[in-house]
Order: structure tokens, then C-alpha cells, then sequence
């Protein structure tokens, strides 16, 4: 239900910007910081307690950025909210989210390592991502909100 799914959203955001605010106030070499945001999202995505069957990471990831950065996290969520708005896809919205994600990097100039994780973030979440983006391009891809049997 939807009370289940925001409070998922919200806790998996939160432990993505958890870290990722940790590492960004706590961690003097940004590299290191970088990491440990790419561990969450790792641990999220293969968790050892369910056999390495877990989520695909978006709402980690996403938490992760803005607890790095808050500014680029928001482009990435007004991003994926706004696709969402419109085509009422979430996969979609997290798709473009990061595919975007190392353009945004660049032209906010983060530099080469950082550049670096937003390719690693991005490529494990679109290969995560796979299956949906098949069913886009096909159109059988759910939308949010649609009634499902």
C-alpha cells in the first residue's frame, strides 16, 4: 500500500543520505566518501540477509547524492519527480535521473573521482534497470497509480 511504499522510500533515502552526509561532513578525502555512498547503494542492491536479491538502489542513491551534495541531489530529484509528474512512469523518472547524473557532475565540476562514482552509480542502476527500460520501449511498462491484477 502506499503507506508502506512511502515509508520504504523514506527510510531508503534516508540511509543513503546518511552516509552520504557523514561522508561529506566527516571524511576528509572526498574519494573515501564516495566509497561509502557507493557501499550503501551496493548493500542495497545485493544484500547479504536476502540472498543478494534486493532493490535496484534509486531512492539510496538519490539519498546519497543529497547528503553529498545537496544541490545536485535536488536536480536529480526534481528530475525524477518531474518525469514521474508527467508520464507517470517511476522507472522512467529514475532512468533519466541517472542517466543524466555524470552530465550534471560535469558541469558542476566535482572533478575526475567524482565524475567516476556518478558513472559506477549510474551504470548499477541502469543495468538494475534493464527489464524496465525493455518495457518502456516496448510500452508494457506499469505507471504509477494504474490498477494492477
Amino acid at each position: 500500500g502506499k503507506k508502506i511504499g512511502v515509508l520504504t522510500l523514506v527510510g531508503d533515502m534516508g540511509k543513503g543520505w546518511l552516509v552520504g552526509w557523514l561522508s561529506a561532513n566527516f571524511y576528509d578525502e572526498n574519494v573515501w566518501g564516495l566509497i561509502a555512498v557507493l557501499a550503501v547503494v551496493l548493500g542495497h542492491i545485493f544484500p547479504v540477509f536476502l540472498k543478494f536479491h534486493g532493490g535496484k538502489g534509486v531512492a539510496t542513491g538519490l539519498g546519497g547524492v543529497l547528503g553529498l551534495n545537496f544541490s545536485m541531489g535536488l536536480i536529480l530529484v526534481i528530475i525524477w519527480l518531474t518525469t514521474v509528474g508527467i508520464w507517470k512512469y517511476s522507472s522512467g523518472g529514475a532512468v533519466l535521473s541517472f542517466l543524466v547524473f555524470p552530465i550534471v557532475g560535469l558541469l558542476m565540476n566535482q572533478g575526475m573521482d567524482f565524475f567516476l562514482f556518478t558513472v559506477i552509480m549510474s551504470s548499477l542502476i541502469l543495468i538494475k534497470h534493464k527489464d524496465n527500460i525493455q518495457r518502456l520501449l516496448n510500452g508494457t511498462e506499469s505507471r504509477m497509480g494504474a490498477n494492477s491484477k
